[in-house]
């Protein structure tokens, strides 16, 4: 059906990317179809470059032919970036959102994503996530956007959306609901110190964790000043990624240029969050 996208992002959207489902074929057999179902029934991801500069056409008009031919002058990409999905009650764009921080002593809720940096190009790899080029410059998003990404493309979010916001009560009233944010206290540790219920893990919650991590970026890229000074071009087919996530290949001018990434631990996204088994036990 129609998608309604009012009032998603100002400005003209010049690129979408979306992403790819999270992969399930190297994981154990999953102890619970829900939290399968719930990877595969996701929404995707998807990164769109806006145009938010068309109210000062007349006066930049020269500017932005120029960079649309050549490539992104300065260090900044051409385009604002936003990160959204499509939400499966009402049809409707939002905002993806973050996952809570590791110590909320039970009562975490979803937090606001910083803005994205401004990007000339970008492309998406399920081994990479979302890499982007902005002048000079070829990078992934910041790790609590990737982590955000993969908590959406593992179903983990889906109570946030219906029970207010992930409500720490949901995941033991109701088995129907396929979320994670409502079980993820017993995530810190997992040794039942002052954690009643919530202080050994679950079957169902370890599967859902593999399923986190399969979704997580395991190659990251951070070439910083590396390409030629008049910068990567801009546009949707200026990027691509190949060599399994690990290349980015980026056009700047009438020219191409590879930049390798580089493989990074699970701990880069997980550390100090809701999912982090190594967080203290501290916090009740």
């Amino acid at each position: 059906g129609r998608v309604d996208r009012s009032g998603a992002v100002p400005g003209a959207v010049v690129a979408i990317v979306q992403s790819q489902p999270v992969s399930l074929l190297n994981l154990p057999p999953a102890s619970h179809s829900i939290t399968s179902a719930a990877a595969a029934n996701a929404q995707p991801i998807f990164y769109l470059l806006v145009d938010d500069n068309r109210a000062a056409a007349a006066t930049s008009a020269a500017s932005e032919s120029s960079s649309s031919a050549t490539g992104s002058a300065g260090k900044e990409g051409a385009y604002a970036a936003h990160l959204i999905t499509v939400s499966g009650r009402n049809g409707k764009f939002e905002q993806l959102m973050g996952v809570p921080g590791g110590d909320g002593g039970g009562k975490e809720r979803k937090t606001v994503l910083s803005p994205l940096s401004r990007a000339s190009c970008a492309s998406y790899h399920p081994s990479c996530g979302y890499v982007y080029a902005a002048g000079t410059s070829v990078l992934s998003l910041p790790p609590t956007h990737a982590l955000a990404i993969a908590s959406h493309l593992a179903g983990l979010d889906e109570d946030g959306k219906e029970g207010g916001g992930g409500s720490v009560g949901a995941f033991h009233s109701s088995s129907s609901k396929r979320g994670l944010l409502s079980s993820v206290p017993s995530y810190r540790g997992g040794h039942g110190h002052g954690h009643g219920h919530h202080g050994t893990i679950t079957r169902r919650q370890e599967q859902q964790l593999a399923i986190l991590k399969a979704a997580l970026p395991s190659i990251v890229f951070d070439a910083k000043s590396v390409l030629p000074s008049i910068g990567a071009r801009s546009g949707p087919d200026a990027m691509c990624l190949t060599c399994g996530g690990r290349v980015a290949v980026v056009a700047v001018g009438d020219s191409f240029f590879a930049v390798s990434g580089h493989s990074v631990a699970d701990d880069r996204y997980l550390k100090g969050t809701v999912f982090d088994g190594s967080a203290s036990h501290g916090h009740e």
